[in-house]
């Protein structure tokens, strides 16, 4: 990759919020769509793209050359093929995270919806601590390449490169979620109607522990967001300078 291309890249790393989340699914058995198409590649310890357990990902993405780059974002982001793909993906929106989780369940409404969601779980990962192992870009930015994409089709979207792991990252099984977080019937948050009192409150810190002390105060403003517009504004007021 050329010192040009590698410059851009640098820039659109820059765009990559504190944290970011993932829903994926390990269990092969259970009538859900198993994340990366290959069971092992995600696990409470590790996400691992495909091309990484294959044993031929490269150490960092400036290795690519911008061709092949482009190549394997657009494959990845598309579908088209997990044969290669040196990337997991992630977003910075914890509701659209947990609605995704819920939708791996092919039937949320069934008598063992509970245990399915046991298998799916939700990761968050400290970008910051993850800084000089694993490059991130956000796909709306990656725009800015000669080849053309899908990036404005994946505005949530954001391409980690490589194997995270380690203390930056973390993940439980969405069953851990509370019913006032996520809804195992539906797709939804609560309504904005619902109050937003120290329940609520409460409920967002003892989930947010299970995170550990690393992830616990991000994880409890991630789940204020999720439970109501009162939620959604204290998020807006504390993201700007308790997650930068």
């Amino acid at each position: 990759m050329d010192s040009e291309t590698k410059a851009r890249l640098e820039q659109v790393r820059k765009c990559t919020p504190r944290y970011l989340f993932r829903a994926w699914n390990n269990n092969p058995d259970i009538g859900v769509r198993l994340s990366g198409g290959h069971q092992g590649l995600n696990t409470p310890s590790a996400i691992t793209p495909i091309a990484f357990a294959a044993g031929h990902g490269h150490s960092c993405a400036d290795e690519l050359t911008q061709e092949q780059f482009g190549n394997m974002a657009t494959s990845h982001l598309t579908a088209c093929s997990y044969s290669e793909t040196e990337f997991s993906s992630w977003a910075a929106s914890p509701s659209f995270v947990v609605d995704y989780g819920q939708r791996l369940v092919e039937d949320p409404s069934r008598s063992n919806a509970h245990g399915i969601l046991g298998n799916v779980h939700i990761s968050i990962i400290d970008t910051h601590q993850l800084w000089e192992t694993n490059q991130i870009f956000y796909v709306p930015k990656l725009d800015c390449f000669e080849y053309s994409g899908p990036w404005e089709v994946c505005p949530e979207e954001y391409l980690a490169h490589g194997v995270i792991t380690g203390p930056g990252h973390r993940a439980l099984p969405l069953a851990s979620f509370s019913p006032t977080f996520c809804n195992i019937g539906g797709y939804t948050c609560l309504p904005d109607t619902v109050p937003f009192d120290d329940s609520v409150v409460n409920a967002a810190r003892a989930l947010a522990r299970k995170y550990g002390s690393t992830f616990e105060l991000p994880m409890t403003l991630a789940c204020l967001s999720m439970a109501g517009e009162r939620g959604k504004h204290v998020m807006r007021e504390l993201e700007e300078g308790l997650l930068c």
